[in-house]
């Protein structure tokens, strides 16, 4: 009896921390003899104890994940409605950044089609129903994650292109009273929507290019160039120069159809003459001098001795009063017009609108050169006819 129960208790087991327990547990009842009972029921106990624990302790190493509907609500009940606004720049960015943190952190067990549903459910009535109307013909659970915010950025964003952006930074002016701080946290905002940290060389050339054409005429390739720049920002200024040459050639063509089908026009410009003073020839008498008869006038002669002295005495002889004849009045009539009566039309020439003064009695009708620059500046030619004013002389052409 001794060395039985010796020999049971031997076996009994030593590692306690193998998770072998239960195991071992059910070995040792097996094996033991009838008269070890209180040691098989005691095991028996210990291996229905150990298995409990086992289990327990599983049940609180598994993770408890909360049901996505549950999620959906508790997420839902945190953010606020978004309502669009016209006059707030940039309104559907602003909404999206206070509740980044909602979208990307506390939505990590949602897949992306429950984000979609939960930013869609997050528009008020008015921006629902813009959204939906725009995506037709696909409706809102046709659209993934991505898709979807690129949407509200497109419909609910701001208006202002790269470009415009970029070229506002620039623009701001800082005023005395105006604080610092504020100023600074502005200038960092406008930065940030400028995308600066992208920007690359090629794209600051094709910013100068840009401002270098700030001429009126060349005011429809600043626009192409624009457009150009917002289409690819990866836009040189070769590709700028290209879209030049390309532009031109299609107004050149452009103008070429146009000649085709107007009349011919053709310049005039009026030069000043610089006239030269008359030369003033002495003036002869008519017949020759009475008493020397030479050309030359009776006054002159010096053979007229009596005739001056006789002028001589008369002037310093006293005058004879004669009759005051009553004083003489000039009247002046002023003849002039109240108002403008010259009439003018609207008229169009090679479809450009110009107004031209009416003149039912002018055969030619001839314009100024800001005039000719409206009308797009058609080519001109020579002219060999001669044209008339209305006092019948030529004009200078």
């Amino acid at each position: 009896m001794a060395s039985n129960k010796y020999s049971s208790t031997s076996r009994l087991p030593k590692d306690t921390t193998t998770g072998d327990q239960d195991n071992d547990f059910k070995n040792h009842a097996a094996i033991a003899g009838p008269e070890d009972a209180p040691i098989k029921d005691l095991l028996q106990m210990m291996a229905s104890q150990q298995k409990l624990l086992v289990d327990l302790l599983q049940r609180m190493a598994t993770p408890t994940v909360a049901p996505q509907d549950s999620l959906f609500d508790r997420v839902s009940r945190r953010l606020d409605k978004f309502s669009y606004d016209a006059d707030q720049e940039d309104c559907f960015n602003l909404w999206f950044n206070r509740h980044k943190d909602v979208f990307e952190v506390d939505c990590q067990g949602m897949d992306d089609a429950m984000k979609t549903r939960l930013l869609v459910a997050a528009l008020d009535a008015p921006s629902h129903t813009r959204f939906v109307r725009y995506i037709l013909p696909k409706e809102p659970r046709d659209l993934d994650w991505s898709d979807t915010l690129e949407t509200l950025k497109t419909l609910f964003g701001t208006k202002k292109s790269l470009f415009r952006r970029r070229f506002e930074c620039f623009r701001m002016n800082f005023s005395p009273n105006e604080d610092i701080n504020s100023f600074v946290n502005l200038l960092k905002a406008r930065t940030l929507e400028a995308n600066f940290k992208d920007i690359r060389q090629e794209t600051l050339e094709c910013l100068a290019l840009v401002f270098a054409f700030q001429a009126p005429e060349l005011a429809d390739y600043r626009v192409r160039f624009l457009r150009k720049l917002d289409e690819d920002e990866k836009t040189t200024v070769d590709d700028l120069a290209k879209e030049y040459h390309a532009w031109k050639s299609v107004k050149d063509d452009s103008r070429i159809v146009e000649a085709a089908n107007s009349p011919e026009i053709c310049t005039v410009q009026k030069r000043k003459r610089h006239r030269l003073p008359p030369q003033t020839k002495p003036r002869l008498p008519p017949s020759p001098c009475p008493f020397c008869q030479q050309q030359h006038w009776k006054k002159d002669c010096p053979q007229n001795r009596n005739a001056t002295s006789a002028a001589q005495e008369s002037r310093t002889a006293p005058r004879r009063r004669t009759k005051q004849s009553s004083p003489r009045t000039w009247y002046q009539r002023a003849i002039g017009r109240s108002g403008d009566v010259q009439k003018y039309l609207e008229v169009h020439i090679n479809g450009h609108p110009t107004r031209l003064q009416l003149d039912t009695g002018a055969d030619v009708t001839i314009i100024s050169r800001p005039t000719w620059m409206q009308l797009g500046s058609p080519r001109l030619q020579k002219t060999s006819d001669v044209f008339k004013g209305a006092n019948g002389q030529p004009l200078p052409i």
